[in-house]
């Protein structure tokens, strides 16, 4: 869900312990109104720790597939979770539409300031291109000890034992 302050421009739809669009006005709200984009933490959101079910995801995707819409999923602990499954991204359902956002800080340093993007080939060009805009390369050093971490192939085990 994105939240902003309320104006033709910008809006927001309140969780109410679930996914955007789970209520029927939400529903409506998001079929009648140009929504360019939607932000959601699907996983353990901070601080209230919700998360979304795989039939709520469903649902939300299939609201979303009917738009042009994209949907931002910020997955900064989606490889953390108690019950050892993780539910499936939004990518899954609606894969040309969904943005996914991580952060290495979450499952392999605390400290690492470092995230990653998975978005369609044509929105990746434009985010490399905002990306440039704004720097020039995140931390040189950081972005070398990820890729040899993960180059070694454990990372799997590593956040298993996280």
């Amino acid at each position: 869900m994105w939240t902003g302050s309320h104006s033709p421009l910008h809006g927001s739809l309140p969780m109410m312990a679930g996914p955007f669009c789970s209520i029927p006005p939400q529903k409506d709200t998001c079929r009648q109104n140009h929504i360019r984009f939607f932000y959601g933490v699907p996983n353990s959101q901070n601080p209230s720790g919700i998360t979304y079910t795989e039939e709520s995801r469903k649902e939300s995707a299939g609201i979303l597939e009917k738009t042009d819409s994209l949907y931002i999923e910020d997955d900064a602990y989606g490889e953390l979770n108690f019950s050892g499954r993780s539910l499936p991204s939004f990518r899954e359902y609606i894969p040309e539409q969904t943005i996914i956002t991580g952060s290495f800080s979450k499952i392999l340093a605390p400290g690492m300031r470092l995230g990653w993007i998975v978005a369609p080939e044509a929105i990746m060009e434009q985010i490399v291109i905002a990306k440039q805009a704004s720097d020039l390369h995140s931390n040189y050093l950081s972005q070398r000890i990820a890729v040899g971490y993960l180059s070694q192939g454990t990372i799997d085990h590593h956040i298993k034992k996280i």
